[in-house]
């Protein structure tokens, strides 16, 4: 049955529309997870909720399960990483930016972060869902990439002191408090992420 059509794909919100997939093609996921699945499909992550006895079977067959990396490669595939090599992580930070996980609503987009999080601070890199000062979205780059983009991280009270910083710095404020310190901690420094006490001031 892996791969016949036949598999209930969670609609995105406010759809009425019923599809079926084949379980090839999606992300099988466990009962609840509503706001992420909710996510994923604003994303076009196709995913499927079987009832509990079969996802306790399917579990141990060659399919995709939820998890945070699956989430996370998911995620690169539908937004313009797609098209690059990881493994060499060559890859333009302008280009990433471009996806159109960039509209999410900050409240989906949060989720999904709060999730890949749980899965260490590699699995927040290379996704337009960090939200600036500035008002925009920006991509997080690791330090083993060519991409020198380094953003420094202010709290919301170092972001109304420093504006100036803009499309450069995240508002951790804005970030679901376990996202902010995977950030903050940065273990083995692989993200190319700096406290304001480590870069240069900006003159006002």
């Amino acid at each position: 049955m892996q791969d016949y059509l036949v598999w209930p794909i969670r609609a995105a919100q406010n759809s009425s529309a019923r599809r079926f997939g084949s379980l090839s093609s999606l992300l099988v996921a466990p009962s609840g997870h509503d706001d992420l699945l909710d996510a994923l499909a604003y994303a076009g992550i196709d995913t499927t909720q079987p009832p509990a006895y079969l996802y306790d079977a399917l579990k141990n067959r060659d399919c995709i399960i939820l998890g945070p990396m699956s989430v996370y490669t998911k995620l690169l595939n539908v937004s313009s990483v797609g098209s690059y090599s990881m493994s060499s992580l060559m890859i333009s930070h302008q280009k990433v930016t471009q996806s159109h996980l960039s509209t999410m609503p900050r409240t989906l987009a949060d989720c999904v972060l709060r999730y890949l999080a749980s899965g260490g601070p590699a699995l927040l890199a290379y996704l337009p869902l960090m939200p600036l000062i500035s008002g925009q979205v920006g991509c997080i780059c690791t330090t083993s990439s060519f991409e020198d983009t380094t953003f420094i991280l202010l709290d919301e009270a170092e972001a109304l002191l420093f504006p100036s910083y803009g499309s450069q710095a995240i508002a951790l404020h804005e970030l679901p408090e376990e996202v902010a310190h995977e950030l903050l901690a940065n273990k083995g420094g692989i993200l190319r992420v700096k406290r304001l006490d480590s870069v240069p001031m900006l003159v006002q």
